[in-house]
């Protein structure tokens, strides 16, 4: 597949972010409460470096 999404001290985090029907590759950075989504079908990213928590906030996907 050849995509690298990630990184050290960064959490996978599974869900449909954006309502495609399908999951996406999101990943949390906690230590700066930090989001990178990206989707498998479309470009660019759904959120990179997005700030939505914070140093101590557990990720939640929504997923129903």
């Amino acid at each position: 597949f050849g995509l690298n999404w990630g990184g050290p001290g960064m959490t996978p985090i599974p869900g449909d972010f954006n309502g495609d029907g399908i999951w996406d590759l999101a990943v949390y950075q906690q230590a700066t409460g930090s989001w990178y989504i990206r989707s498998l079908k479309s470009t660019p990213p759904i959120a990179f470096g997005l700030n939505w928590g914070w140093s101590s906030a557990m990720p939640a996907n929504g997923v129903r």
